[in-house]
């Protein structure tokens, strides 16, 4: 049996002089699709909820860190944005530690 080997990775290129596409976010405001600017030029400053722990952790809590840190990655890395990003977690402590497992 032949042993697999992880690929080389890396990110994604784009041609020079090729203008990056334009970022749309949904606006509950106006209920449309926008143009993405960001408030300080370059910058973009980020503030997420995050879970709010009150039992074991599960995939679910997982799933949120994964998506917003891919979501910043793309970006930073692809955009070229300075990303600021924010991330609450509440713990809930009383709830928690009374629970015997």
């Amino acid at each position: 049996m032949d042993k697999r080997t992880q690929p080389n990775w890396s990110p994604p290129a784009r041609k020079e002089n090729t203008p990056l596409p334009e970022i749309k976010i949904f606006n509950s405001l106006t209920s449309k699709k926008e143009p993405f600017v960001p408030m300080c030029g370059n910058l973009v400053k980020w503030y997420t909820c995050g879970p709010t722990v009150y039992d074991v952790s599960h995939m679910g809590h997982a799933r949120t860190y994964i998506s917003f840190d891919i979501l910043r990655r793309i970006l930073r890395d692809y955009f070229g944005f300075k990303v600021q990003f924010r991330y609450e977690f509440t713990d809930i402590d009383d709830k928690v530690r009374f629970i015997h497992f």
